[in-house]
């Protein structure tokens, strides 16, 4: 059986002989884009990006996986620029939106990140994985209390069930003495 990364190289191999005959051809250069992003060639990925962003700049799912790309590069202002942009275009996409609250809890703001991650989640009920993340940035931000993270707990528990393992709060969460 071939890796991943073989699969994606052999699927670079193709997109760059397509481009070589069709070089104006915008989703071939997201495409190829995202198979150097999956063989961890983020760089050049970015670069692929941009040349389909020039021929269609309003591609908010293009403008996401530059976001995504260039987080990978440690430029993470620049990401967070591409990520708002893919934003605009489409202002309730549940992807576009988790990316970006990802990106904003990496940047250490976990209030911001909470709201970001509430609003896709409320678009997106069914996303385990911004659940996570959401209950992450209320476990880090400032401004969340005991309760609001049991609520947080309860609707994910509402959403997915039996079937997820029973989440119990952290022991600080749990202590009645602490200060809410």
């Amino acid at each position: 059986l071939r890796t991943s990364s073989a699969r994606y190289r052999e699927t670079l191999a193709l997109w760059q002989q397509y481009l070589a005959l069709r070089p104006d051809h915008a989703e071939a250069w997201h495409a190829a884009g995202i198979a150097l992003y999956h063989c961890g060639d983020w760089r050049n990925a970015v670069d692929a990006y941009r040349r389909a962003l020039a021929l269609n700049p309003n591609d908010a799912t293009v403008l996401r996986n530059m976001g995504i790309a260039l987080k990978y590069l440690g430029d993470v202002t620049l990401a967070a620029t591409h990520l708002m942009e893919a934003l605009r275009i489409k202002p309730d996409h549940p992807p576009i939106l988790h990316t970006l609250g990802a990106l904003v809890m990496d940047r250490e703001q976990p209030e911001d990140a909470a709201v970001i991650l509430r609003r896709c989640l409320a678009i997106a009920p069914e996303r385990m994985d911004t659940y996570s993340n959401w209950l992450l940035a209320l476990q880090y931000s400032e401004h969340s209390t005991a309760h609001d993270r049991a609520q947080a707990l309860a609707e994910f528990e509402a959403q997915f069930g039996a079937s997820t393992p029973r989440m119990t709060l952290p022991a600080s969460d749990r202590d009645p003495k602490r200060k809410l």
